[in-house]
């Protein structure tokens, strides 16, 4: 009885031991995930951050050629003969609206 009992503390230390090991390889585990996932989110945001500077540079040229002329198509038609003529990186087409938008002088 005295050997059963003398391994068995050894042998809960062991199994606490093994527990404790198992929950902090989940604990990085989750560490690492959550770490990939707020990086994920960052890079997400750093690339759509051109995006959002065309898309609101475009859209007031837009509006602004629309208060004009009250042509909604011929703005959509300009906007894309822009986007299609540029055909560059989203920041230098937001520059290139911007560009337009300062210069622009309705008829």
């Amino acid at each position: 009885m005295m050997g059963v009992s003398a391994s068995s503390p050894e042998a809960a230390q062991k199994a606490i031991a093994s527990e404790i090991a198992k929950a902090e390889q989940t604990a990085a585990a989750e560490d690492a995930a959550e770490a990939k996932r707020e990086s994920d989110i960052v890079a997400k945001a750093k690339a759509e951050i051109p995006n959002i500077k065309l898309h609101a540079a475009c859209d007031e040229l837009k509006a602004k050629m629309i208060a004009c002329t009250k042509d909604e198509v011929d703005a959509e038609a300009h906007l894309k003969d822009l986007r299609v003529i540029a055909e560059e990186p989203a920041d230098e087409q937001a520059d290139s609206c911007k560009e337009e938008l300062a210069n622009f002088k309705c008829e």
